[in-house]
């Protein structure tokens, strides 16, 4: 009855929550842990197999499944992890594109900052591959990587790249308040020092340099950190 994206976010949820020690709970409450899911495509696969299936019916809307709407609703990611480890907290999806888990990531700081909730489950989920229409749309624009060497074709840094390879998978992270982590010596991989958001408003998919200029510099800003401290903090 879920969906793939569902599906991938319980399994990176279940490992987050693992890799973290806090499987268990017994830390924090669940009524007071938040799920965050950034999403860009969603739901695209579940409503072409459903028209797939409906077309061996003659169309007949009477065999369209009821499974469908909660399956495509933009939260259902985040409401199949809920399920799965029995969170009560606040849990919804934050749809921004490529940066939807970078979206979600912000969004998990500011409710613990906030003092909304305790623990945090944040990050991206994406599912592509089992949709035709990812793919045509994707051709359509132009932005899928041609080669003909199929294994040359995914090269995002070489000046030589030509587009996109479709994939799916998912990342979640869990958040904590310094001092709770440090407090119970929780394996850290990263503080989050800073962040900023903003918009182009130039144009649909192309990016604008100035505009994620001026963002880097804003989530600067707010770390308190220059450029320069950039290479301080990765040694």
């Amino acid at each position: 009855r879920g969906t793939r994206a569902g599906c991938l976010g319980v399994y990176v949820a279940n490992e987050a929550i693992n890799d973290a020690g806090l499987a268990d709970f017994s830390l924090y409450e669940k009524n007071r842990t938040g799920v965050y899911i950034g999403l860009t495509e969603h739901g695209t696969v579940e409503t072409e197999n459903e028209i797939f299936s409906l077309s061996q019916f003659e169309y007949n809307t009477d065999f369209w499944s009821h499974h469908h709407n909660p399956r495509t609703v933009l939260n259902n990611p985040a409401g199949e992890i809920t399920m799965n480890l029995g969170i009560t907290g606040p849990h919804y999806s934050i749809g921004g594109a490529c940066a939807a888990g970078n979206a979600a990531l912000i969004q998990g700081a500011q409710m613990l900052k906030l003092g909304e909730v305790d623990l945090a489950l944040a990050g991206g989920i994406s599912e592509s591959t089992g949709s035709f229409g990812i793919f045509a749309s994707f051709k359509a624009e132009g932005a899928l990587a041609m080669n003909e060497d199929p294994a040359k074709a995914c090269r995002p840094f070489d000046t030589q790249r030509n587009g996109i390879v479709v994939s799916e998978g998912a990342c979640l992270f869990v958040l904590e308040r310094l001092d709770k982590a440090l407090a119970r010596n929780a394996k850290i991989y990263g503080e989050l020092f800073g962040y900023a958001m903003n918009s182009d408003a130039k144009d649909f998919v192309l990016p604008y340099g100035p505009r994620q200029s001026e963002c880097m510099q804003l989530a600067l800003d707010r770390a308190g950190l220059a450029p320069e401290d950039i290479n301080i903090i990765n040694t």
